[in-house]
């Protein structure tokens, strides 16, 4: 997944043009779907829905708490 500051940035740099921004958002938002759709199908075929929401959770509150944390 694009991370947001890497897409401002990218818009940033006055030698890219709108249409090459939302090329690449839409190619890395693109991709990023391709590979959640089918690394996930793979991953539940052999472990549980519900263990994989939380193994999903985990990081994302990790996350979270980082950057508050480190922005405080």
């Amino acid at each position: 997944m694009t991370r947001p500051s890497a897409t401002l940035t990218f818009a940033a740099t006055p030698e890219v043009g709108r249409l090459g921004v939302f090329i690449a958002a839409a190619g890395a938002l693109v991709t990023s779907s391709l590979l959640a759709v089918l690394v996930g199908e793979r991953l539940g075929a052999w472990i549980p829905p519900h263990y994989l929401t939380r193994a999903a959770g985990v990081p994302f509150v990790a996350i979270g708490l980082w950057l508050l944390v480190t922005r405080a």
